[in-house]
Formats: structure tokens, sequence, C-alpha cells
């Protein structure tokens, strides 16, 4: 089994070198990107292979999606905890299937993003486990969104959003990307913001929201 972290704020799919050749992946061609690193202020041109793998449901083989990737030596440094005892509990009397059930120091394999993010979330048939945590079905079990106590962080993997203004949220994804001449006041004043609550913290980033 492996780790999947799900984020539709990246537009293409990413796997691991190291599972890629544990599995013996076949590269299928070559993609030559420009991409903005967290915090970069210029794209940086890399080429990457691009592989195919086939993710299979642990609770229902017939359940299952291939997914083209690009491969890169490391997706995430940090840790992600799992549900602790009481949100289990409570997942498992009403009868939730748990999508992450390894131990927090497994390392995260793959990266879904937007090009597949939906056809494997269902949001529609969302759980509200209580106040602070929501159960989100998958393709692969029930992830969680929200915050459980005693934890220091998140204990999702998963960011859902909904925009009533399809302009606004596209105008929000090219903060920093587009020129600086093209950027109007509310696009500025936003990406000020943005700077200003951006801190490095214990390995890695965190940004109040907007």
């Amino acid at each position: 089994m492996i780790r999947i972290l799900c984020d539709n704020g990246s537009e293409r799919s990413w796997c691991t070198r190291s599972l890629a050749n544990c599995l013996k992946l076949k590269s299928i061609r070559k993609e030559r990107l420009s991409v903005f690193f967290f915090g970069s202020v210029e794209p940086v041109e890399r080429t990457y292979d691009v592989e195919v793998i086939t993710l299979i449901s642990r609770y229902d083989p017939d359940q299952l999606i291939s997914v083209e990737v690009l491969i890169v030596d490391t997706i995430a440094t940090t840790p992600m905890a799992i549900p602790n005892a009481d949100v289990r509990k409570g997942m498992q009397s009403e009868g939730l299937n748990l999508a992450d059930t390894r131990e927090s120091k497994a390392k995260i394999e793959i990266l879904i993003g937007g090009d597949v993010f939906w056809r494997i979330i269902d949001a529609s048939h969302a759980v509200k486990l209580n106040n602070t945590v929501t159960c989100v079905p998958t393709t692969f079990g029930f992830a969680l969104q929200g915050t459980q106590s005693g934890s220091r962080g998140p204990c999702s993997v998963n960011l859902i959003v909904s925009a009533s203004n399809v302009q606004v949220l596209w105008d929000l994804e090219t903060l920093g990307i587009r020129e600086e001449t093209e950027m109007i006041v509310t696009d500025r004043k936003l990406l000020d913001q943005f700077n200003r609550n951006l801190k490095f913290k214990d390995g890695r980033y965190e940004v109040k929201l907007l």
C-alpha cells in the first residue's frame, strides 16, 4: 500500500522516482515544463518523465484508475499524521472505511492533481463526523477534511473548494504567474497579503487563508 496526497491546486499528478523504480514503470514520453516552486518568483524549466500507474482500492479491487504521472524525486518531506483514535472510532461506528491507515512516518508517494482529482473525489456525499471533521468519499475510501482534537495540524490531505465566480477563482490561480504589468489593484493587494502571511515553519510553508 502507498500513501497519496490529493491536491487540486496542482495541475498535474506526480509520483516519486523510488516508487516508479520499485514498480518498474516505463516512460511513455518526456515533457518540459516551466514550474513555479513555492516561494519562487521566476519559473524553472525542467524535463520530466511521464509514466502510467494504475491505482487500486484495497476495499474494492474493481475500483481502479490509471493515471499519467510526472516523475520527481520528492513530493513531501513533512510527515502527515493519521486520524486519532476518537476519529477512527467515530468512522467505524458510521461504517466508513478510512482511506489512510498507514503509520504517520510513511512518506507520500503520489500526488493526485487537478487532472485526476475529481475522478476519485465525490464531495456530494460527504459525511460530517463532528463539528471539525468531515469524511469525504474517494475511490480509495473516506478521506478527512478538517482538524482533529489534540493534533498539531490538519488531519486531511484533501482540499475541496467551490467558487460562485469562476473568473475570481481563475484570477487567484494566476497570482505570481502573470506579468507585473497585467496585475490589477485587487491582484496586487492579494499577492502582497499572501507574501506577508507566508511563513516557513518546521520544514514547511504555512499561510493564512485570504
